[in-house]
């Protein structure tokens, strides 16, 4: 039997004292085997064999609304759940480690070496792993990671570490929804299959190939609001320095339509891999300040 299942670790550890005023982000629904939430722009196929069990209702005070709970066999489970952050930039440059932190209180040990990857497309996501010190382990896979200011976190506990790496493979079926898309076709994947279709590159790489910068207008809006901060897009850049895909990871609402119809503007040189050019994700960042 799992002695503290990933629910209780979500709702005794990682809500925040303070409840948000906006209306509660809504849980989704399921169709069949797919999860949907419009709201978050996410979708995923489950595999058919895996138990659904309804999703919950965010809490009275807090911030973390549980979106789906699903077990791939007896004593296993897996929880998507997203964090609402809207009102914290800069919120996921620290989270994994607060994270982490909490965890290893309620007497889970780190295993393994942290690691990163892009879900869905659109999620730029960390991975740790947690082994509880029990007699018998139980192992809890965290992979988190900023959406349109939202955390997203995929919460794996099962017996093995073998089954993680088993789990974790159905989040292929994941997809994030471009907050906009340039509608170019996809690259074909390299003829030589242990090259990378795309590699992530830092913002400050990114912004030294850019050779046509846009600047956004500023919203009147917000504008009249007086609502000011940094818009931090999730961008891929095609083979040709054109952006692809845009995908808002944090930002007012009311500033983030205006950034992403800037930077789906810019133009890139391409970059270059071993004298190739490759396609790349990196951010682009976009600073609303009133004068």
């Amino acid at each position: 039997m799992i002695r503290a299942s990933i629910a209780y670790l979500l709702f005794t550890l990682l809500l925040s004292a303070s409840a948000r005023a906006e209306g509660a982000l809504p849980p989704g629904s399921v169709d069949g085997s797919v999860y949907k939430n419009d709201t978050l722009g996410i979708s995923w196929e489950i595999p058919k064999d895996w138990i659904i069990k309804k999703a919950a209702a965010q809490p009275d005070h807090g911030r973390t609304v549980l979106l789906l709970h699903v077990n791939p066999a007896p004593n296993e489970s897996v929880e998507l759940a997203a964090d609402d952050y809207q009102d914290s930039s800069g919120f996921h440059y620290h989270y994994v480690e607060q994270l982490k932190e909490m965890l290893t209180k309620q007497d889970w040990e780190t295993f393994g070496s942290p690691g990163s990857r892009t879900v869905g497309g659109g999620i730029t996501a960390q991975e740790n792993r947690f082994k509880s010190k029990d007699a018998q382990p139980l192992y809890l896979a965290v992979i988190c990671g900023p959406l349109r200011g939202y955390e997203i976190k995929f919460l794996i506990e099962t017996a093995s570490s073998e089954r993680l790496d088993e789990i974790e493979k159905s989040l292929a079926g994941f997809t994030v929804r471009p907050d906009w898309s340039s509608g170019e076709p996809t690259e074909p994947p390299p003829a030589d299959h242990t090259k990378p279709q795309m590699v992530r590159v830092s913002q400050g790489v990114s912004a030294g190939l850019v050779k046509k910068k846009v600047q956004p207008g500023y919203p009147n809006e917000a504008r009249h609001k007086h609502i000011q901060g940094i818009v931090v897009l999730l961008m891929h850049v095609n083979t040709l320095g054109h952006v692809q895909d845009l995908y808002a990871v944090e930002g007012n609402p009311l500033l983030v339509p205006s950034a992403v119809k800037a930077v789906s503007q810019w133009q890139f040189r391409p970059y270059l891999l071993n004298g190739a050019p490759i396609a790349v994700e990196s951010q682009a960042v976009v600073n609303f300040t009133l004068n």
